[in-house]
């Protein structure tokens, strides 16, 4: 996401859509009553054939709409539904499609922390790489991509030799070609090439004769299992930390490993609203984790501007992935402490 303009004053907010990221992100500060400003099209009544009714003109307008519902299709589109208050045929209801590549300007009639961390979010996730995983055995090689915040599993490629005993055959050029392919057209800058047997060592090898600017990318990790499991254990393992400790994704992990530690030991931990709110008031809080879900509950913000006045950080949780899944199962919020009250 691309800040074009921000007054916090003023509860405005201007942005490009980078990526399909940020659709989700503009999707989160969102609320009813919001005012929506941006480029669509619009119906000209004006210019209808009379002839052929059912032939309409569009044109391009610029309107400011009350936001009354939206909707989002992850990774393909936000419509947000509401009355027109700016432009032409102010008062009729209108729908704004937002795509990536859009210009849109949001008037709130709220400002709060939750608000600056989402962004935050997608500000720093346009600005990470993204990393490419190949699993690989005998079998076949699953393909996954990485980016600020989730684990994307892309391909699934078939080694057609996989039952040839001889295993000098089992490496056929097809196999490893068709990997490579997938790895270009992804052209990520950080490759991790893993798997339990020797097959990852002997792909990097074909890779280093066939394409030896991409091999450069490559590191060669260890796992006990193949496919997506394999790519998770190699991602848990911490052996991968350099490269991803900066991703969303990850931080979550970190967070809710350090979380239910904290919780088996009885140690510096809350959850629930009552205890999360005597701890703030104590000024224990050191980080406020929220499931994204719930960010706009009413009781949730109060939580959030207490713990911003109170020094407290935010952590906002996907509410898809394995962790924010298991922050659900504490009722979608908790917290990590600095001491004991």
């Amino acid at each position: 996401m691309k800040v074009l303009y921000k007054n916090i004053k003023n509860k405005t907010l201007k942005v490009l859509i980078d990526n399909d990221e940020d659709l989700w992100a503009i999707y989160k500060i969102l609320k009813k009553g919001d005012i929506v400003r941006a480029q669509t099209y619009r119906k000209d009544d004006s210019s209808s054939d009379k002839l052929r009714p059912d032939k309409v003109e569009r044109i391009k307008v610029f309107l400011g709409i009350q936001v009354d519902s939206f909707e989002f299709n992850e990774y393909t589109y936000l419509r947000i539904k509401g009355i027109i208050r700016e432009g032409i045929d102010v008062g009729k209801y209108h729908t704004l499609s937002i795509e990536v590549g859009d210009t849109i300007e949001i008037e709130k009639n709220k400002w709060d922390f939750s608000i600056e961390k989402i962004i935050s979010y997608a500000v720093e996730e346009k600005n990470q790489e993204k990393v490419l995983f190949v699993s690989l055995d005998s079998t076949d090689a699953v393909i996954a991509i990485v980016n600020g915040f989730k684990v994307s599993e892309i391909a699934t490629i078939e080694n057609a030799n996989s039952t040839k005993e001889d295993n000098n055959k089992l490496f056929d050029d097809s196999f490893f070609k068709k990997i490579h392919e997938i790895i270009k057209r992804h052209e990520a800058k950080v490759i991790a090439l893993l798997g339990p047997g020797f097959f990852k060592e002997v792909f990097y090898n074909w890779l280093k004769e066939t394409d030896y600017e991409t091999s450069k990318k490559c590191h060669i990790f260890r796992s006990s299992m193949p496919g997506i499991n394999g790519i998770y254990e190699v991602i848990r393992s911490g052996n991968i930390a350099s490269i991803l400790k900066e991703m969303h994704f990850y931080k979550e992990e970190e967070y809710i490993d350090a979380l239910m530690k904290e919780i088996s030991k009885e140690g510096l931990y809350s959850y629930g609203f009552q205890d999360i709110d005597k701890a703030l008031d104590m000024n224990a809080v050191s980080v406020l984790l929220v499931v994204e879900d719930i960010i706009h509950d009413e009781k949730v913000e109060r939580i959030i501007d207490k713990a911003e006045k109170q020094g407290a950080d935010l952590f906002i949780f996907r509410n898809n992935t394995e962790s924010g899944k298991k922050l659900k199962s504490l009722g979608s919020i908790a917290a990590l402490l600095r001491f004991k009250f």
